[in-house]
């Protein structure tokens, strides 16, 4: 291709790539900004702008789709976790104010280089492409060859299609009591009632169920129910192919623990997907956010965003009799057989070698001591207390009584 001028003292290395696929023109921008260090014999200076150097490649190819990636020495807080410097500034600003073409940016965030002297990870490499172009499975490969990971990506031509989750279990309905019509629901209730079955009024389960029938009737009839069409906005098929692959890992977990790494190894891939998708999720809708404007719409999506992680355990436990337990259940219930047997309670430790007028005599006290504690309290100096509250003073009367306890 002819060598294309940026301007005068600029350091910054581009090589242009146009490829023709499917009809289409697609330039692809590798680029690389050295950067410059402040020590003795370095008289460089950093002249890029992202304007000028991509500005100029748009302008010059005007028909072509654009993938621009390489190592740009700059971070931001869209790609990186590390502090904005001027470079990734500008980048950043350059997408957000590109229009014709608009750029989107593949990053998930993901660290892109390791040092090999201090270990210290980051993220200098970026890819951003234009309209009319999908880039996806956007992933750094670790090697040992070098400091900067290659970085392989699938590109199709059109724009990201609109993610659909996968339903897999029914969808939780909630009565909205703020948009009901009481009036129909006092109708409604009113004829339901009157024209119920005959019932004996004198049986309270037949008065109790033509209640609740009736009143399930016309809440139908006039308050609304639903659900929002996506409660889980971070949801991307990558999930749920990330599952997929966890569950058919899962599947092939040998009876002598064999498959149990690679089953391991696809937990944890799922929950890096989710981490990648979330903060995918959390990106756009930065982009657009307006807290003063739409505060509900903003905290309502805080809340389904900041999902806490449900407390699991990704390790397979083995029963007294050495059968593998991987399902929850299972282990639940191996756990549950367990304490039950390590915890049953000798109920006869307490009287045992004592004599029959003794064994009586506890028994009495026993007796006189939970009629006591379900009578109600009387006494208008008391305030009233819970049976909780109770058993706790009971418990400390424990450890003041030494070994004698408390009947």
């Amino acid at each position: 291709m002819n060598q294309m001028v940026f301007g005068e003292g600029e350091i910054t290395e581009v090589l242009l790539s146009k490829l023709l696929w499917r009809g289409q023109h697609i330039l692809i921008t590798n680029f690389y900004i050295p950067p410059i260090r402040e020590c003795e014999g370095e008289n460089r200076q950093q002249t890029f702008k992202a304007d000028n150097i991509f500005g100029t490649i748009l302008n010059a190819f005007p028909e072509c789709l654009h993938i621009i990636a390489g190592d740009s020495n700059a971070h931001h807080e869209l790609w990186s976790s590390a502090k904005a410097n001027e470079l990734g500034n500008d980048i950043f600003n350059f997408i957000e104010s590109t229009v014709m073409p608009s750029f989107s940016l593949a990053n998930t965030g993901a660290p892109t280089y390791l040092s090999r002297s201090d270990g210290h990870i980051s993220s200098p490499d970026i890819t951003i492409y234009s309209e009319g172009i999908r880039i996806f499975d956007w992933i750094p490969q670790e090697t040992s060859k070098g400091d900067h990971y290659p970085i392989t990506f699938g590109v199709s031509l059109g724009s990201q299609p609109e993610a659909i989750r996968k339903q897999t279990c029914p969808k939780v309905t909630k009565w909205c009591f703020r948009k009901a019509d009481w009036s129909l629901f006092n109708q409604t209730l009113a004829f339901a009632l009157k024209t119920y079955k005959q019932i004996d009024e004198n049986n309270v389960y037949q008065c109790s169920a033509r209640w609740t029938r009736c009143m399930h009737e016309a809440a139908k009839a006039a308050i609304p129910r639903g659900c929002r069409p996506d409660p889980v906005p971070w949801w991307h098929p990558d999930i749920d192919r990330a599952i997929e692959r966890r569950d058919e890992a899962f599947t092939l977990i040998g009876e002598k623990d064999s498959g149990h790494d690679e089953w391991l190894q696809a937990c944890q891939e799922v929950q890096r997907v989710i981490k990648i998708k979330r903060d995918e999720c959390w990106r756009e809708f930065a982009g657009t956010l307006q807290y003063t404007k739409d505060p509900s719409k903003t905290a309502a999506f805080f809340t389904a965003l900041n999902r806490e992680p449900r407390p699991n355990s990704n390790i397979a436990l083995k029963s007294v009799t050495g059968k593998l337990l991987l399902r929850y259940k299972a282990k639940a219930r191996a756990f549950r057989n367990q304490y039950a047997s390590v915890s049953r309670k000798d109920h006869g430790v307490l009287t045992k070698g004592c004599s029959r007028e003794k064994k009586a005599i506890f028994r009495a006290t026993k007796i006189e001591v939970l009629k006591y504690i379900h009578s109600p309290c009387t006494s208008p100096q008391a305030s009233p207390f819970s049976i909780a509250e109770l058993n706790s003073c009971i418990s400390d009367l424990d450890g003041l009584m030494g070994q004698q306890p408390v009947a």
